[in-house]
């Protein structure tokens, strides 16, 4: 056999190494793993849990980048938008959530926290009353403290800050509210106190309401 010929067989050989390699590589089966959603929105949550509003956003965003216009991320960004007090940029994310298929009713529930403290008292009346409307024992499921109830004190403080004109729905709202926690004492029939007396007393109801419900 000639050395030529030995040559030729050994680049050959490592030739058909080299390109299986090669083949290897390019199949996957070393390459850098897929990028996790799912993941990824658990750890962004999971910092929105813990208060880490700025690392949540900074997650979210980064899911958005791996997945454009995705809902949940959208959503996320709304709600860490809305705790940190930047209600322009929530208003904002919490449209775009609606828009690309989230569930409503979360997004309403920021919303209308958003809206009545931003302050916008009809909207925020509005929007509480549109997640009783979509699910009206509604829990938001990334922080189980923001419920129906929320939902209803919002009409209530929205439609008391109103006015005159708005306090039979809020009469309403905090009646409903005392019955279903079991205190305060729900509100007497409007007629039977002077208009000044009434109003002092709606207020006082609607502090004792936040305290039991943020408990």
């Amino acid at each position: 056999m000639s050395l030529q010929y030995i040559g030729i067989r050994v680049f050959t050989a490592v030739s058909l190494a080299a390109i299986l390699s090669l083949a290897g590589c390019s199949s996957g089966g070393n390459g850098p793993e897929p990028y996790d959603v799912e993941a990824n929105l658990n750890r962004a949550w999971n910092y929105f849990a813990s208060e880490d509003y700025d690392q949540a956003l900074d997650k979210f965003n980064e899911v958005l980048s791996h997945s454009e216009n995705n809902p949940e991320a959208l959503l996320g960004k709304g709600w860490s938008f809305a705790f940190e007090g930047d209600y322009d940029s929530s208003f904002t994310y919490f449209d775009y959530a609606i828009d690309f298929g989230v569930g409503t009713a979360d997004a309403y529930m920021g919303l209308a926290v958003v809206y009545r403290d931003y302050p916008d008292y009809s909207m925020g009346m509005l929007i509480g009353a549109a997640v009783i409307e979509a699910d009206s024992f509604y829990v938001f499921s990334e922080r189980t403290t923001i419920n129906y109830k929320d939902a209803h004190l919002i009409i209530a403080e929205c439609a008391y800050l109103l006015g005159s004109i708005h306090f039979p729905t809020a009469h309403d709202e905090i009646n409903y509210l005392c019955d279903l926690l079991g205190e305060p004492e729900p509100l007497p029939d409007p007629g039977t106190l002077p208009g000044e007396e009434y109003e002092i007393l709606m207020a006082e109801k609607l502090e004792d309401l936040s305290l039991l419900i943020s408990d």
